[in-house]
C-alpha cells in the first residue's frame, strides 16, 4: 500500500470532534445530550482543550506584536 496521506485522515477526524464539541458548547445542550453519551463528552473534553490552545496562541501573538 501506498500511504502518501500525510495525516489528512486524522487532522479531518479531529476537526470533526473540534467542531462537534464546539456545537454542543455553544448551543447549551450540556445537559441534555451529554447525560449518557460518553462519545458527546470526549468531543466536548476535545474542543476545550482546543479552544483554549487557539485561545493562548492568539493571545502570544497580540502580546509580542
Amino acid at each position: 500500500m501506498n500511504n502518501n496521506n500525510n495525516g489528512g485522515c486524522l487532522a479531518a477526524i479531529l476537526a470533526f470532534v473540534f467542531i462537534g464539541g464546539n456545537i454542543f458548547l455553544f448551543t447549551g445542550a450540556l445537559t441534555d445530550d451529554l447525560s449518557d453519551n460518553g462519545f458527546a463528552w470526549i468531543m466536548v473534553i476535545v474542543a476545550v482543550i482546543a479552544d483554549l490552545a487557539i485561545f493562548c496562541w492568539l493571545a502570544s501573538k497580540i502580546a509580542t506584536a
